[in-house]
């Protein structure tokens, strides 16, 4: 799971030549059982949105424990707006930019589903914002 956030991190930053800054804060012998490919694709559209919402931070956090899984995704942006929020995970409805689909978190909420957990909004605010993605216990 570590390489995984790794490989988002160096592909949304290729060369260290964007003012944002993923924080990898999880366990390097950590092994979650889900389809890399989309777990990839629900971070990266995570660290996409915040870093367009203009956030300089994302800082992904993994817990494990009977109950599941939780990847925790915390910004330091500015907080969704309210628009945003009235249709966070609706596809063509929930972005808060001019000219967005708002296709990134629908999609993120639709791949953590299949999988038999969930995405969810943990807090948002002034201070930034915290997605969690769940899976079940193995």
């Amino acid at each position: 799971m570590a390489e995984l956030v790794a490989d988002v991190r160096d592909d949304l930053l290729p060369g260290g030549e964007s003012d944002f800054e993923l924080t990898n804060d999880v366990a390097v012998d950590l092994v979650i059982d889900a389809d890399r490919d989309q777990l990839y694709r629900v971070i990266g559209n995570i660290a996409r949105n915040a870093a367009e919402a203009g956030a300089r931070s994302l800082h992904v956090s993994v817990q494990q424990n009977g109950k599941g899984v939780h990847i925790d995704m915390r910004d330091d942006g500015p907080g969704l707006a309210p628009r945003a929020l009235e249709n966070l995970f609706q596809p063509f409805d929930g972005s808060a930019k001019a000219g967005g689909t708002g296709l990134g978190l629908a999609i993120a909420g639709e791949l953590m589903r299949n999988h038999g957990g969930g995405l969810e909004l943990m807090e948002t605010g002034a201070s930034g914002t915290c997605f969690r993605a769940t899976l079940p216990p193995a």
